[in-house]
């Protein structure tokens, strides 16, 4: 088991890197190979064209990228290769083609309508124009200091890129990265030889800005890499450096101590003070049993709930000591009286009582229910989640609010909402309107992760920190904005109820790789600065028959092929894993079908006729991206064309005529 889990890691660890810099950014790289479809891991150029595609020129031929999928293209005559090493792209949009160039010098045509070569008689390459001042950058590199061995001989030994934010990028074709960070005004040096490396090759052919800020780096050898630098929102940790074992970084709970410190707990049992400000960690103590739950309450006595060892008070364990029943023991949670309520998974919801000698009295309530969190609103009333659903505590009894489905985790708000975490039902919000409940859910129809919910805590002006399956969403009242882990898929998996507001307003959030630091303030404080552009087709397949073009306004069809995929694309790199789709077929579907991130629409035996493929993208925290429409015509069949027609409505008039006739003679 342990050995598939290291194996785990070691390909998420290959697939993506991250490395930190300085306090303020980190460096984040997608990795694609021939493994994910590329013709060639030597990919010497890449360009963008004015819809967005990703051209990049191979040792093999020409490669398209839309964000979700490559597809390869070959100069052949009677199945021979006669061109395959591409080393410049450069689009003409005027003709709408790409002029392509190999090692030899030989000029090709790339027809953009039809997606495929053509002649190239007369046809010149255009003078390319440098990135900026080729001077002002070699100034750059003399100032900075950055070198290159050159051990090929070619002129351009390296390759410049800005973003948007000032941080400059050199790539070296024997050097590896450098990187020039303004704000720390550091340059940072990166080679396949660090320790953990985010690019796995010193030789590095080209580097190239998309339009939504992505840096793209082309390789010999070991294809292409996507840099993107982002602003340090959120900070991954670790519980335990350099450990084999999975449960010991898996971190299932936290709770505040009275100065800044926070208690931690994994599923090994450990239970760990964290001071966020020195990173410092020390073992409080262990359990035999995984620790679900701790606090500290009012007499600074402190408590600890496990998963099959009961309740523990100043390591005294209270099932023993007190006759406690339960011991799946998943919340705790003081009221204003200082009672102590207890959420367990085999005994209900739990509320004790300190005698005045100091003895505990237990009773039971919703005995039938497993319990997995505990929330008090400010008006002081206790809600409940379980696994049938929400209570709320009335007068010390339990009030049902929504029994249709599993509820994991529940929180509120400063203005009083209810927010409750389902499996599979996504985000509920539960507005108390005098006395009667509104319910609503936010699903990943509207742009959430994922619609198993299993954090949640408030983060900074009524917004919500959602940890689902696959990522965090920041859910207000008009907006949401997804957060992605940049240590691999993982990391992108929280445990239930593992989230804490700690005192400075950060918010963590544990997962199975270690826990997450974010600032929720600041994140949403970032808009987004380039909207996503018209959604483009990028393939249609007609009977499983693949049809590739640039743009598909209108297409028409014999009668038979009847039976589309049509595959699409917004083309936003930066943001393409938030992309929402959504997409009707007018003709055969009556409206809009539900939004989601699949990039694909699939029609089996269509009717002839005339459809109109409707498709549109949107983020989370942004929408109004105008739609993108495809006319289909699916001819009829012979017997039923308009000159067939024609004949039948002729042949039925002579009929007529013929009978009126001898009607007329009789």
């Amino acid at each position: 088991m342990k050995t598939n889990i290291l194996s785990l890691f070691l390909l998420i660890w290959l697939t993506t890197a991250t490395i930190a810099v300085g306090q303020t950014t980190q460096l984040r790289t997608q990795h694609f190979t021939t493994r994910d479809g590329l013709a060639s891991n030597v990919v010497n150029t890449a360009m963008q064209d004015h819809l967005g595609y990703i051209w990049l020129g191979t040792s093999q031929g020409l490669t398209r990228y839309d964000g979700y999928q490559f597809v390869n293209f070959y100069y052949e005559a009677d199945s021979v290769r006669l061109m395959e090493n591409v080393t410049l792209i450069v689009e003409d949009k005027e003709e709408k083609r790409l002029l392509v160039r190999g090692n030899d010098n030989k000029t090709l045509c790339f027809d953009l309508v039809h997606m495929r070569f053509t002649s190239t008689e007369g046809v010149q390459m255009p003078k390319i124009s440098q990135k900026g001042n080729e001077e002002h950058v070699q100034q750059r590199v003399q100032e900075l200091g950055i070198q290159t061995g050159n051990m090929t001989g070619r002129r351009q030994s390296f390759d410049y890129e800005k973003t948007n934010e000032g941080v400059e990028i050199f790539t070296t074709i024997d050097n590896g990265l450098f990187v020039y960070f303004p704000d720390s005004k550091e340059l940072q040096h990166y080679s396949a030889t660090d320790e953990h490396p985010i690019i796995h090759t010193n030789n590095l052919n080209s580097v190239l800005k998309d339009r939504t800020g992505c840096i793209w780096i082309t390789t010999t050898y070991a294809g292409i890499y996507q840099l993107i630098i982002d602003d340090k929102k959120m900070s991954h940790h670790l519980l335990k450096e350099n450990t084999a074992s999975f449960q010991q970084n898996s971190i299932r709970s936290f709770s505040q101590l009275p100065n800044k410190e926070v208690v931690i707990s994994n599923m090994e049992g450990d239970v760990y003070r964290y001071n966020p400000e020195t990173n410092q960690k020390t073992l409080l103590m262990h359990k035999e049993q995984r620790v679900y739950t701790t606090c500290t309450d009012a007499k600074g006595r402190f408590w600890v709930g496990t998963r099959g060892g009961g309740l523990w008070l100043d390591n005294k364990n209270q099932n023993e000591a007190e006759g406690l029943r339960p011991r799946m023991i998943y919340d705790l949670c003081f009221d204003a009286e200082g009672t102590l309520w207890i959420a367990t998974l085999d005994g209900g919801l739990v509320e004790a009582k300190e005698g005045k000698d100091g003895h505990f009295i237990f009773s039971t309530h919703l005995k039938d229910e497993k319990v997995h969190e505990l929330d008090i609103d400010p008006k002081g009333r206790l809600w409940i989640a379980t696994e049938r659903g929400i209570f709320m505590m009335e007068k010390r009894r339990p009030r049902p609010i929504y029994q249709q489905g599993k509820v994991v985790c529940i929180t509120h708000t400063a203005d009083g909402t209810i927010y409750a975490g389902t499996i599979g039902l996504g985000l509920m919000a539960i507005d108390m309107q005098g006395n009667r409940p509104k319910l609503s859910f936010i699903t990943t129809a509207e742009g959430l992760a994922n619609n198993n919910v299993k954090a949640l805590v408030e983060g900074h002006q009524n917004i919500i920190v959602a940890a689902t399956d696959e990522g965090i969403s920041l859910v207000d009242r008009l907006s949401i904005r997804n957060l992605y882990s940049s240590q691999g898929m993982m990391a992108d998996v929280y445990n239930e109820n593992a989230a804490i507001k700690m005192n400075n307003g950060h918010v963590l959030l544990g997962n199975l790789t270690g826990w997450v630091d974010l600032d929720p303030s600041v994140i949403k404080t970032h808009p987004l600065t380039n909207p996503i552009p018209p959604v483009q087709i990028t393939c249609i397949s007609i009977n499983e028959q693949p049809l590739y073009q640039n743009a598909y306004p209108s297409l028409s069809l014999e009668n038979g092929q009847n039976s589309l995929c049509i595959t699409y694309s917004s083309l936003s790199y930066k943001y393409q894993q938030s992309i929402i789709y959504s997409y009707w077929m007018e003709g055969f579907d009556n409206d809009w079908r539900p939004s989601t991130q699949e990039i694909r629409a699939t029609y089996n035996n269509l009717p002839p006729g005339h459809y109109r493929f409707h498709v549109r993208a949107s983020l989370p925290d942004y929408i109004g991206n105008e739609e993108t429409v495809c006319d289909i015509y699916i001819a009829h069949p012979w017997w039923w064309s308009w000159w067939m027609r024609t004949l039948y409505v002729l042949l039925i008039l002579l009929l007529i005529g013929w009978k009126w006739k001898q009607y007329r003679k009789r």
